[in-house]
């Protein structure tokens, strides 16, 4: 780009340091940095033929065609051009080589290490804000049986009373850790003593424990989120770096105009 270069998107012209201030502003020179930082992780990434042809031709390899050419005819085809098929689709199929390479190894010890916050439950609960009226509960539902919904539609808080206390799969990650806590360990069926959560009393009744399990989708979203995690801990450290970002004047390379 040259020094009188401007971006225009809509109405708006960005020119020289104006596209280095939007970015900062809108806070995209980070995930700018993310991908510089990945250009060097994919250098080493090669892609073999079939690798190519499988992605871009559903696995078949075409009888007359050299995998330049076809590369050639894909462009066309699709109405991209060559350049655009090396920068971004291309870079695409290295990035998720580099993800399924680098990171599947590390799924399953990842999986069992938060496996216990993908567990879903489902429960029940009543929410009141007086600790005796919720021990009172707890003691007529657990000693004298009585109906769990009934209770509290007659003195849940917050909407319960109108929509039900029996609360659908939900990961223990999401729950107040008050709670969470509660049913890592918990058995079906088990009531458990008022609770204090944010100000409010809870009784609850574990109803039903949902394991989770290494699925195929679970295994896509571990390496997105390894992934991720190793993305943002490289960031860090290059920002981290005094002067390793920093925005130059053209022929003054050691002038620093802008440091991140």
């Amino acid at each position: 780009m040259s020094s009188n270069s401007c971006l225009k998107i809509g109405e708006r012209l960005l020119c020289d340091d104006q596209i280095i201030e939007a970015l900062v502003e809108y806070k995209l020179f980070e995930p700018l940095v993310g991908q510089v930082i990945l250009d060097r992780a994919l250098a080493t990434v090669a892609l073999s033929e079939q690798e190519v042809y499988h992605a871009l031709a559903d696995g078949e390899i075409p009888a007359a065609a050299s995998l330049e050419e076809f590369l050639i005819q894909w462009c066309q085809q699709n109405q991209v051009s060559e350049d655009y098929l090396h920068k971004v689709v291309l870079r695409g199929l290295r990035l998720n080589k580099f993800k399924q390479s680098y990171f599947e190894p590390k799924i399953i010890s990842e999986f069992l290490r938060i496996k216990p916050d993908l567990d879903q439950v489902e429960y029940s609960r009543i929410r009141v804000g007086d600790f005796f009226l919720a021990q009172e509960l707890y003691f007529q539902i657990q000693d004298d049986g009585a109906d769990f919904l009934e209770l509290a539609r007659q003195h849940s808080l917050d909407g319960e009373s109108l929509d039900g206390s029996w609360i659908e799969p939900t990961s223990l990650a999401s729950l107040p850790p008050e709670i969470s806590n509660l049913f890592k360990n918990g058995q079906e069926g088990k009531l458990y003593k008022p609770v204090l959560v944010d100000d409010l009393f809870w009784v609850v009744r574990l109803e039903r424990i949902y394991p989770a399990r290494l699925t195929a989708s679970m295994r896509s979203l571990l390496r997105g989120q390894l992934y991720n995690d190793w993305l943002q801990a490289q960031i860090a450290a290059l920002v981290s770096q005094p002067g390793a970002i920093a925005v130059q004047q053209e022929g003054a390379v050691d002038e620093e105009c802008l440091v991140l």
